[in-house]
């Protein structure tokens, strides 16, 4: 099963690209693909873009007309530009990226459908382990409950209220917000955006064996939070935390965050797992040597 948490947007010119080619290699292989939308699509299928900083940059806008190069030439959101979708629609260069994210949009509808089709998930459990955007917390399991959800349906619920909010543009929704209880925080409970998992520290992995307990599972497995360095470990690299029930998987992989291609080839990082037993392995491609880090 091939596996890919989420945030492939908003950092660079090749987002729409890379979501096509992965959703064409999940056409190819339905069973075994599972994509996850992060905050960056979850701001995209909500608009909340428009109220943060962390929103597509001007140049990643422009792939959303049909000439991004004279768009980002004009350096302008403000002139009227041909849309790729619909075709030929003239608008502001935000019109533009809406209409194409937009429940009748090409990229709005293509995840929207995927989500019904359970191959664009919020989180997903298999073989005792979870695999999350940012992380499946307490406090989300408890909102859950609230709803109705029970034990053994957490996830589905999720999953399925996950495309609700996202179908009603909700925005503040718990699953899809980056603030928290609506007093300006940081979102503790979303599954899209917690940071509660970013550091390895006594009460967060007392919040992860809690979860792990209730859904039954053994380790979860999250992109969201970059690794930073701790002891020999430098940012750039996978790592496992909680007595190898959590994993980090985000490793700085975009030219957007790096700023150089060399840097991000270095950092391109596979995790590989199997469905049994508590094994992994994150494997560097790019590198000329030590290309593989833990035992499989």
């Amino acid at each position: 099963m091939f596996v890919q948490t989420g945030d492939v947007l908003d950092r660079g010119l090749e987002g729409q690209r890379m979501l096509k080619f992965l959703w064409a290699l999940q056409d190819e292989q339905p069973a075994s693909i599972i994509l996850f939308i992060g905050n960056h699509e979850a701001m995209l299928l909500t608009r909340e873009y428009k109220y943060s900083n962390s929103g597509p940059s001007f140049a990643d806008k422009c792939t959303y007309t049909l000439d991004p190069a004279g768009c980002q030439a004009q350096r302008s959101a403000w002139r009227t530009y041909t849309c790729t979708d619909p075709l030929g629609g003239p608008a502001h260069l935000d019109g533009c990226v809406d209409r194409a994210w937009s429940g009748d949009g090409l990229m709005g509808r293509q995840l929207l459908e995927r989500m019904r089709t359970g191959q664009l998930k919020m989180a997903h459990l298999v073989a005792g382990t979870i695999f999350v955007h940012a992380g499946v917390t307490l406090g989300a399991l408890r909102r859950l409950a609230e709803a109705g959800a029970r034990p053994d349906n957490y996830i589905e619920v999720m999953n399925a209220l996950a495309l609700r909010a996202i179908s009603e543009r909700r925005h503040g929704d718990f699953l899809l917000t980056a603030e928290g209880d609506g007093l300006g925080a940081p979102s503790k409970d979303g599954p899209a955006w917690t940071r509660d998992f970013a550091l390895e520290d006594e009460e967060q992995c007392e919040g992860v064996f809690d979860v792990l307990k209730v859904l039954g599972a053994r380790r979860m497995v999250k992109g969201h939070d970059p690794t930073v360095k701790s002891g020999t470990r430098a940012i750039g690299e996978a790592k496992t935390l909680c007595n190898g029930t959590l994993f980090l998987t985000d490793t700085f992989m975009s030219e957007g965050y790096t700023g150089d291609r060399k840097t991000s080839e270095h950092n391109l990082m596979a995790g590989e797992t199997s469905t049994e037993g508590d094994d992994r392995r994150f494997v560097y491609p790019m590198r000329r040597r030590n290309t593989c880090s833990g035992p499989l």
